[in-house]
């Protein structure tokens, strides 16, 4: 069961019951009122109580998710991003005549290249922001370069040749991204004790 479902169930099971209440306690008051009484505290006092449950609920089920996401948020999750596009990109160069599916003609192997470098470059960013990692800036700023690279590529109807020059500039600047991340590891180790 996916993060999504639970929300959105929790969300609908909150309304129904904010519903239901609302019509048990109009209906008494309704009754108070045609009785000759007036509107008591009490119920009013369950409304506030059923709606600050509610917010505890939420409130748990944000730290739980929050605690969730930035579990992976680590340099070796970067690293392995990273990785993963540069054998990405080693895949396209490799099979450019071969195969159709991985090869640099298919627009859609750009865009699944341009998905591995903007989640790399996101990783990157959040842990620059959240972690306070400024070892990661220049790394961040370098992973956005190559997706905007693809992204150019995606854009405009680049012929073979000049879809392949992108993606061996690609390759480079991901080879030369991970002798960073090399070279930042060590340090961002020391900075995390």
């Amino acid at each position: 069961m996916s993060l999504f479902s639970i929300s959105f169930m929790l969300s609908g099971l909150c309304a129904s019951a904010s519903e239901g209440l609302s019509d048990v306690l109009s209906s008494g008051i309704s009754q108070e009122i045609s009785a000759g009484g007036t509107e008591s505290g009490g119920i009013l006092a369950v409304q506030y109580l059923f709606y600050f449950l509610i917010i505890i609920l939420g409130i748990v089920f944000l730290t739980l998710f929050r605690r969730r996401v930035s579990r992976g948020l680590t340099c070796a999750a970067v690293k392995e991003k990273c990785l993963t596009l540069k054998k990405l990109l080693e895949e396209t160069l490799d099979s450019s005549g071969r195969k159709k599916k991985k090869s640099v003609k298919n627009p859609a192997r750009v865009a699944i290249l341009r998905s591995a470098a903007e989640e790399a470059m996101w990783s990157a960013s959040r842990l620059v922001d959240e972690r306070r990692n400024l070892l990661f800036d220049g790394i961040t700023e370098n992973l956005d370069q190559i997706a905007n690279l693809f992204a150019a590529a995606e854009g405009t109807f680049a012929s073979e040749e000049e879809t392949e020059k992108i993606v061996r500039e690609a390759l480079e600047k991901t080879e030369a991204v991970l002798a960073k991340i090399e070279a930042a590891m060590p340090e961002s180790k020391e900075l995390d004790k």
